[in-house]
C-alpha cells in the first residue's frame, strides 16, 4: 500500500484574504485530501500541529513514499499562481515526477500558471528523508486565489489525490457516502463528517455571479482608493 505523511500547514499568524488562516484551510483541506486516501487505498500519517521539525523527525521515521507539505503562499496581494517545490526538478526525481502528475491534475481547476520547481532550502524539503513535494497551492494574499481556493476546496482535493493515484499506479475511487461522491456540488470545503444531505448554500450559477459582484465592489474600491492616493498626494505637494 502506498504511503504518504500529510504535513499541513500551522502557520496559524498567516491571515488569508478569505478571513480565516493559513493554518485554518490548509487542516481542513488535509481534511478533505485524507478522506479521498481513504477511498483509493493510500496509507497516510498526518501532522496537526507539530513543528516543521517534529514533522520531518515524525516522517522520516514512518518512511513514506511521499512526504507532502501543503502550504499557501504570501506575497504582494497581486500575485497568483501554483507552485510544487522539490529537491531535484529533474524527471529522474520520484518528487518531480510525483509533482508533475499533481500539476497536471490542478490544471482543471487552477487556470493560472502552475510550476514544479527545485528548491533546496525550505526545512520539509532539506531533511526529509524520502523524497518531499513541497505543493504552494494558492496565494491565500490575493482575494481571488483565495476565494477559488476556499469555494473549489473538494476540488482541488480530489485533483491532488487523482495526481497521487497516477504517481502511484492504482486507480482513483470516490469515497462514498461523506459527501464527495461523484457529481456532489462544489460550493466550498465541507466539514469533517458532513454526509452527502449537507445543505447546499449556493448553485454554481449563483456563485459565478456572487464572484462577478465581489469583482465589481473590489474594482470599485480599487478606483477609490486611487482617488484618495491622488488627494492626498496633492495636498502633500501644497503643504511642502
Amino acid at each position: 500500500m502506498p504511503k504518504v505523511y500529510i504535513s499541513p500547514s500551522v502557520q496559524q499568524f498567516n491571515p488569508c484574504e478569505y478571513g480565516d488562516t493559513e493554518k485554518d484551510h490548509c487542516q481542513l483541506y488535509a481534511d478533505i485530501l485524507q478522506r479521498y486516501f481513504d477511498a483509493c487505498g493510500i496509507e497516510y500519517k498526518r501532522n496537526y500541529n507539530k513543528t516543521f521539525q517534529e514533522a520531518v523527525a515524525e516522517s522520516n521515521e514512518w518512511n513514506p513514499d511521499i512526504h507532502y507539505a501543503c502550504h499557501t503562499n504570501a506575497y504582494d496581494g497581486r500575485t497568483r499562481y501554483s507552485v510544487l517545490l522539490v529537491y531535484n526538478a529533474v524527471m529522474s526525481s520520484p518528487a518531480y515526477r510525483c509533482a508533475e502528475d499533481i500539476k497536471q491534475f490542478r490544471a482543471q481547476v487552477y487556470p493560472y500558471p502552475i510550476y514544479v520547481n527545485q528548491n533546496r532550502s525550505l526545512y520539509e524539503i532539506r531533511y526529509t528523508t524520502n523524497p518531499c513535494v513541497y505543493d504552494e497551492i494558492v496565494f491565500h494574499d490575493n482575494v481571488d486565489d483565495a476565494t477559488l481556493f476556499h469555494v473549489r476546496m473538494q476540488t482541488f482535493a480530489e485533483l491532488t489525490a487523482r495526481g497521487f493515484c497516477e504517481y502511484f499506479g492504482i486507480p482513483f475511487v470516490f469515497p462514498q457516502g461523506v459527501g464527495l461522491e461523484p457529481g456532489v456540488s462544489d460550493t466550498g470545503p465541507l466539514a469533517p463528517g458532513m454526509g452527502f444531505d449537507m445543505p447546499i448554500e449556493a448553485t454554481c450559477d449563483e456563485l459565478k455571479r456572487i464572484y462577478a459582484d465581489s469583482q465589481d465592489e473590489l474594482n470599485n474600491m480599487r478606483e477609490k482608493y486611487n482617488m484618495l492616493r491622488r488627494d492626498i498626494n496633492r495636498l502633500l505637494e501644497l503643504y511642502k
